[in-house]
């Protein structure tokens, strides 16, 4: 296993107890990468993220005080490279929305019933930068089974998810 140290730190913004459970056991047998914390209102993530400071936080818009656009207006895009890397992970994939985060800075924008194990890729590459290291052939046949993995964990855990009401999160919030 890769030290700590140099280990991805992720912070994740979920307001479900499904999803929520099934992106910690995700990110748990994630090698090289650390789960730092989680919250499930906005109030919350922007005081541990300002304590913990991760190297990427997963956001959902819709949370249950707040929305993930007021996690990622609380850290303005910095040059001095201290701001995380923000992943949006919603239900919300619509034009409206992807907008508003690209506005904000947002860094990958991710559709939560399609695009998990493509989430999961893009944090393996940051990951893999961020040792600095190339992949080696058995490192490359490692990862390259693992999103089949976790796309059957993501299909089951979410076939049993109920679906959101028609209220959601605005673009305005």
């Amino acid at each position: 296993m890769t030290a700590q140290s140099s280990r991805l730190r992720v912070y994740l913004v979920e307001d479900s107890t499904i999803l929520g459970r099934l992106l910690i056991e995700m990110f748990r047998i994630e090698d090289g990468v650390l789960l730092v914390g989680r919250a499930k209102d906005a109030a919350t993530a922007i005081d541990e993220i300002n304590t913990i400071k991760p190297d990427v936080v997963v956001v959902d818009i819709a949370l249950q005080s707040g929305t993930g656009f007021d996690v990622i207006r609380s850290f303005p895009e910095r040059s001095d490279a201290t701001r995380p890397t923000f992943f949006v992970l919603t239900n919300y994939a619509v034009g409206q929305f992807r907008e508003a985060a690209q506005r904000l800075g947002v860094n990958h924008f991710f559709e939560k019933s399609t695009e998990i194990v493509k989430m999961f890729n893009v944090i393996r590459s940051l990951m893999q930068e961020k040792n600095d290291k190339p992949s080696d052939g058995e490192q490359q046949n490692e990862s390259s089974s693992r999103p089949t993995a976790a796309k059957r964990l993501a299909a089951a855990v979410l076939a049993h998810t109920p679906a959101t009401g028609p209220a959601g999160p605005t673009a305005a919030s």
